[in-house]
């Protein structure tokens, strides 16, 4: 599954914010840039949202890097 702004299709395995009822991942670990930044230099406000409604339907919203 792939969290990304502006997306919302099972079948390319992004999903958007309506999608979040069917949230079947207990863990969500996500890497900072192109992923929660995208092209800006701050996450969005839609993808927080995102971020929060997995959270509060019981997933665990980790950030995972391969910067030291």
């Amino acid at each position: 599954m792939w969290i990304r702004e502006n997306q919302g299709d099972f079948s390319t395995g992004y999903i958007g914010l309506g999608e979040v009822n069917d949230l079947k991942y207990k863990i969500i670990a996500l890497d900072i840039d192109g992923t929660l930044k995208g092209d800006s230099s701050s996450i969005s406000p839609y993808m927080l949202q995102i971020l929060e409604e997995c959270s509060n339907r019981g997933a665990l919203v980790s950030v995972a890097t391969g910067r030291s």
